[in-house]
């Protein structure tokens, strides 16, 4: 397994082929702290004192404990004692295989394809970006200085001739007085001596004032559709150019999206198959503890 072989390396010499399952080996380990117990009792209760009892006036002793005799060895308790290390020994080693399997288990379990992808040497792509559309600006500045100077004089041009000749415009307006003084040539003010008469009359003829009128209006009109036609040449600029991106993104984007389920599928698989792997991990038990653990079966 390669997880083993790199990261928790340090944790190979828990595991072996022809080792036990994590079932049986706590099961053994719980059969071994019942049997610690015992063998620990005979250590806690060693005892060099025989105490006996009888009445202060006289009958017979009764013996209450008995410590160890003359001739008794202590070979029992060198027995006792290697027995509980070896024990102890055994339930640490499988305490240890088992924590060792588990801590494997959860960090495959959480492990993100982020970190297993660099892990595995696979690049991750990158999730693509909106490109900003060009402007207005942008557009203009791929004219030429001819080009350019014509739309500017045709923008400064509209805009000036149309609040000209427009209502509330200048031109607009003279002629509106102008029209008004054929229609009402006098005016009078006050009454009787003090009465003044205020006199109008056109101070050009008025066929030249419409014909300048005309003259503007189809002026405004002819670079008004001169200075539209670039204005839409403009905005197809811009439409073409958000069209186009907006398909690069579509296109990256959907490679990304493929990209990314392509390696998150082979990250699934490959979590699936570690963790089957590492939940039939089998303990290896050395010859100490495997000693321990065939008594402890019998």
């Amino acid at each position: 397994m390669d997880i083993l072989n790199d990261k928790f390396s340090k944790y190979k010499v828990f595991f072996a082929e022809k080792g036990i399952t994590s079932t049986s080996a706590n099961h053994v380990s719980n059969k071994g702290k019942e049997l610690l117990k015992s063998e620990q009792a005979i250590l806690d209760n060693i005892n060099f004192v025989n105490t006996t009892m009888s009445l202060l006036y006289g009958g017979n002793c009764k013996a209450i404990t008995n410590g160890m005799k003359p001739d008794d060895s202590f070979e029992s308790i060198h027995k006792t004692i290697a027995k509980i290390a070896n024990l102890n020994a055994m339930s640490a080693w499988i305490h240890e295989a088992i924590k060792a399997k588990t801590e494997i288990l959860e960090y495959v379990q959480s492990l993100s394809i982020d970190k297993w992808a660099k892990d595995q040497n696979i690049e991750l792509p990158n999730a693509p970006g909106k490109e900003f559309p060009i402007t207005e600006s942008d557009v203009i500045g791929t004219w030429d200085v001819a080009k350019r100077n014509k739309y500017y004089v045709y923008e400064s041009y509209c805009s000036l001739v149309g609040k000209f000749i427009h209502p509330k415009g200048a031109f607009y307006e003279a002629k509106a007085q102008m029209n008004n003084a054929i229609q009402n040539p006098n005016k009078v003010e006050g009454s009787g001596r003090d009465a003044i008469i205020y006199s109008y009359e056109p101070s050009i003829p008025v066929s030249d004032v419409n014909a300048e009128y005309d003259w503007l209006s189809t002026e405004l009109r002819h670079k008004e559709a001169e200075f539209n036609k670039m204005r839409q040449e403009i905005i197809d600029a811009i439409t073409e150019d958000k069209l186009a991106k907006a398909q690069k993104f579509d296109d990256a984007y959907t490679k990304y999206i493929d990209t990314m389920e392509s390696i998150r599928n082979k990250f699934d698989m490959w979590k699936t198959k570690t963790v089957k792997e590492i939940s039939a991990l089998k303990i290896y038990l050395p010859q100490g503890p495997k000693q321990t653990y065939d008594e402890i079966n019998k």
